[in-house]
């Protein structure tokens, strides 16, 4: 029975390793498992800000194609005022090829401003799809900076297995050993 006491020793250091693996274990699935919730909130963002993109695009395209008949228009009103006669003394008869003039670029101060328009909520949702991307990366930054770290080197590693050699009085033995080490890294 002299071996008693360091069999329960050992055993005690065998179990205080299992239970801090056993923590260590739960904070290392608990990390994996925040990893996946922030990708899949990435990704939802990812997707979000593509859909923005995409709008925006569609909106800028619009605006594109207002400016340009916005442009068409110009040359037809550039036209419209070079084709007005001279206005005579009596202006009366006159009056409809100025409003139609005036018309004109009613019309092309409308379409100046929905391409105006357009492109203002553009800019908006192209805003808001780089916010989103910032917050998934900014997320996904914070979840790889809370990491799990590597174990202390105080914290030692306990293997267990059995054993065929020499014991120290010289006869052959044969049995459960147990090792203790502790790794410490220099860089």
């Amino acid at each position: 029975m002299k071996y008693a006491k360091w069999i329960l020793g050992a055993a005690a250091v065998i179990a205080a390793v299992l239970i801090v693996r056993s923590f260590v274990s739960a904070r290392d699935a608990d990390w994996q498992e925040r990893v996946e919730r922030e990708m899949v909130r990435a990704d939802v963002a990812l997707a979000a800000a593509d859909s923005l993109v995409d709008r925006a695009t569609e909106l800028e395209g619009l605006a594109t194609s207002l400016a340009f008949e916005a442009e068409k228009r110009d040359t037809v009103i550039i036209r419209m005022v070079e084709e007005l006669p001279a206005p005579p003394v009596d202006c009366e008869p006159y009056t409809a090829p100025r409003d139609r003039v005036i018309m004109a670029m009613e019309e092309r101060h409308e379409n100046i401003t929905a391409a105006f328009e357009r492109q203002r909520e553009a800019a908006v949702l192209l805003r808001a799809a780089e916010a989103e991307a910032h917050r998934a990366a900014d997320s996904l930054v914070a979840v790889l900076d809370s990491r799990p770290r590597p174990l202390s080197p105080l914290i030692p590693e306990i293997g267990v297995g059995a054993f065929a050699g020499f014991c120290s009085t010289g006869q052959p033995c044969v049995g459960i050993g147990v090792g203790v080490q502790w790794k410490v890294r220099l860089f």
